[in-house]
């Protein structure tokens, strides 16, 4: 299994927040609605992961279809501590996650809002936890 540099992640992670979404329950930048891009909050990173929305295939590259709730158990060094968080990390709050992205900032996918990936403020909500993802190489990632 080859693993996404953390670098790379976060950048197709940007570059998504940038185009057109909608939040989808159940969806992960697979399927479109009208000029929207559908993803739920877990569908954006396991999305990223698989390679959508260009050339995705479903539950590749060794992540399983998970949700937040279980994605947060297969992190590895869970933390409560925020004071010491790396960028590309998973955040996690009971039936939601994001990804740090560094500068106290968080991708998440959520229907709050219009738009449904958004960069927001790692203090706009009481996560929980945060941890590495076994699938993400976060070698020369910096901490924040």
């Amino acid at each position: 299994m080859m693993k996404m540099k953390a670098s790379k992640f976060i950048e197709e992670l940007k570059r998504v927040e940038k185009l057109p979404t909608l939040y989808k329950w159940g969806t992960f930048l697979n399927r479109k609605e009208g000029k929207y891009l559908l993803s739920d909050c877990s569908g954006l990173i396991k999305g990223i992961l698989w390679g959508y929305p260009v050339n995705g295939k479903y539950a590749s590259n060794g992540v399983p279809d998970n949700n937040a709730n279980t994605i947060i158990t297969k992190c590895t060094s869970i933390s409560t501590n925020f004071n010491k968080i790396t960028v590309g990390e998973f955040v996690w709050l009971d039936g939601h996650c994001g990804i740090y992205i560094g500068e106290g900032k968080v991708i998440e996918s959520s229907p709050k809002w219009e738009n449904g990936v958004q960069i927001t403020k790692l203090s706009q909500r009481k996560w929980k936890k945060h941890g590495f993802l076994p699938y993400v190489d976060y070698s020369s990632t910096p901490s924040q």
